[in-house]
């Protein structure tokens, strides 16, 4: 994996931490993220989307909960000391 690729990687994790923390109630839905981290220049497939989602759950910064196949983010305490920087 390339330089650019893991740094492109790093910042859509940060992206989707960043609108979590933003929203009322810390909790979007994979659909939305993929529309909200459109108008931030990625593009990822959902399937790639929901991997990083995944990944942000493994870490403990975002609890992730499967509904009908919809996934929904829930951003933790520890995910959002991270979007802060």
């Amino acid at each position: 994996m390339s330089a650019f690729a893991e740094m492109e990687r790093q910042d859509l994790r940060l992206c989707i931490l960043r609108f979590l923390k933003e929203d009322a109630d810390y909790t979007i839905n994979d659909s939305l993220l993929h529309t909200l981290v459109g108008t931030m220049g990625h593009t990822p497939s959902r399937d790639a989307l929901r991997t990083r989602i995944r990944w942000l759950g493994e870490q403990g910064l975002v609890k992730v909960q499967d509904t009908a196949g919809v996934l929904i983010a829930t951003v933790t305490q520890h995910g959002v000391d991270v979007a802060e920087g």
